[in-house]
This record gives C-alpha cells, structure tokens and sequence, in this order.
C-alpha cells in the first residue's frame, strides 16, 4: 500500500512541476515568430547599398532573438529579448535597460511565412521564414 502511495505521489509531483511551466501564456503572435527569418527586403534611411546587406534573425522560446548581419566584408551579431504587446514587437539588447527598448510595427503574410518590421519614417524590413 505504501508503496502504491509513493508512485502517486511521485507522479503527481511530477505533474505539478511540468505544468507550472505552463502558467506564463505566450501571445499567439510571439508564437509566430519562434524560428529563422532572412531579409528579402530592406530600406534603411541613411544607409547606402542595402542590397549589399544580408539579415538573419533566429527567434527563440525563451523571448531572445539573434541578428546576423552579413556586410560584404563582415558580420555582425546581437542577441535581445524581445516581446510583443499591444501589435508592437520590442528588443531590447542584452545588458541594456528595458527602458532601451526599441518598438516595431509588425505584420506577418504569406501564410505567417514572411514578416515585415517597420520603425515607422527610418526601416523596414522584410523577411522570410528559412
């Protein structure tokens, strides 16, 4: 008997410590992001040769996102949270304030296969799902 009691115990700690991972919801949009993104559109005001530029963007479950940029002779890379609320999407750099935040329109199409940001007046991007 007591050993039929320490299985149940067992399985309903077990149980309790897997759901509540399950208490913190994500949007239905930041579920969207989750994956690898590559630019197939840009537009920047004050930069030049945008087409020489290569953007890759790896969204993760844990609310970070890594951005390649690929120039001709170089790369650079930055990891950030990011989250989304009230139909903006925001970064913020790791390490920085979230007072840094930096706020994006966001739309997605193409069956949820192409994302276009907008920092509306200075860039937008468009990117596809790889």
């Amino acid at each position: 008997m007591n050993n039929h009691l320490l299985v149940i115990g067992i399985a309903v700690l077990l149980l309790a410590v897997g759901l509540s991972g399950c208490n913190e919801e994500q949007s239905v949009d930041e579920g969207n992001f989750i994956g690898s993104w590559s630019s197939v559109d840009f537009s920047a005001e004050n930069i030049e040769n945008v087409s020489e530029f290569n953007i890759t963007m790896t969204f993760f479950i844990n609310n970070t996102v890594l951005t390649v940029t690929t120039y001709p002779d170089d790369v650079f890379e930055s990891l950030s949270e990011y989250k989304v609320e009230k139909d903006k999407l925001y970064f913020t750099p790791m390490g920085e304030p979230h007072n840094f935040s930096e706020s994006y329109d966001y739309e997605f199409s193409h069956g949820g296969n192409r994302l276009t940001l907008r920092y509306p007046g200075i860039l937008y991007i468009v990117l596809d799902r790889i």
